[in-house]
């Protein structure tokens, strides 16, 4: 986490509750998950994520150039993880990244953490898959907003043919007489939280 003054670090409970120990918020992001039909899987995510503390203090105009130079230098550090493919400071306390992951059968998969659940894929006992994402509620909204923070984007789930659909909400969804394409959700204002259960 990069060092910013501690005072920094006391932000709301809302913001705990979504990006705990990290302190990370997902923007203008696009969330791709393909499912096998041997049970392995791939997640990508495309987007930006904007550190909560950072946000906070530029909203009270109280970040220093020390800070901002810490924010930059944590590239580095992001840039450890193999799955972060592409990572760049865009500025604001925002960094531009391309993460891929590759998983296979029975794996369980958080991004970013098993801490932070932005997005989960996560086998069950009765061995189907269960891809998940945070929920956002309206009191959520408003203390994002109270930051300049600006969660929009979408989250985007392909199975192979073979693939059983046991449950989901998507907001669109392949036809009905062809059910082995793409489940979207829009993600960007308060409703229940993206989910799917699939049995490969």
């Amino acid at each position: 986490m990069p060092r910013i003054q501690k005072s920094l670090l006391i932000v709301s409970g809302i913001l705990l509750l979504l990006i705990l120990s990290s302190c990370f918020i997902p923007e203008n992001f696009t969330t791709k998950v393909q499912v096998r039909k041997n049970g392995d899987f791939i997640f990508i995510y495309n987007g930006n994520l904007a550190f909560a503390p950072a946000l906070s203090a530029i909203k009270e105009g109280s970040i220093s150039k020390k800070d901002e130079k810490s924010l930059k230098d944590w590239v580095t550090e992001l840039k450890k993880d193999p799955d972060f493919k592409a990572v760049r400071y865009i500025g604001d306390g925002r960094y531009k990244v391309t993460v891929e992951h590759t998983g296979k059968a029975g794996e369980k998969y958080h991004f970013i953490s098993k801490d932070m659940k932005i997005f989960s894929i996560e086998s069950q006992p009765d061995r189907t898959l269960k891809i998940s994402a945070f929920e956002l509620t309206e009191k959520d909204l408003s203390q994002l907003q109270a930051i300049d923070a600006k969660v929009s984007g979408n989250l985007n789930v392909s199975v192979e043919k073979g693939v059983q659909i046991v449950k989901h909400n998507a907001d669109i969804q392949p036809k009905t007489f062809n059910p082995y394409g793409d489940y979207q959700w829009d993600i960007k204002k308060p409703g229940q939280a993206p989910l799917i259960i699939l049995k490969p």
